[in-house]
């Protein structure tokens, strides 16, 4: 993770199959961790600034990708319309 910020976070995921951490990652830095168990959103919160949430899937495959600041994605190894993540659950759909 990296925090480009000016002021510190804490990132403080709260898995139901992984261990759970809290860390405080200061304005500048990175951190590096893992989660060993497959897991699909994952909560995060940020205890500084309790409006920050996000979520982190863990998969044990290598169809991924990373949302873009305009929210979009894309997955070039993976046919579109096969899967779908509905927010607020713990499990994909075909």
């Amino acid at each position: 993770m990296v925090n480009s910020d000016n002021t510190t976070h804490n990132i403080h995921p709260i898995p139901a199959n992984n261990r759970e951490w809290n860390k405080a990652e200061p304005a500048g830095t990175t951190m590096e961790e893992s989660f060993p168990r497959e897991e699909i959103a994952i909560p995060v919160k940020c205890n500084v600034h309790p409006w920050m949430k996000s979520y982190i899937a863990v998969f044990k495959h290598p169809y991924y990708a990373i949302t873009a600041r305009t929210e979009a994605s894309t997955c070039p190894t993976f046919r579109p319309g096969n899967t779908r993540w509905k927010p607020g659950t713990r499990s994909s759909e075909p």
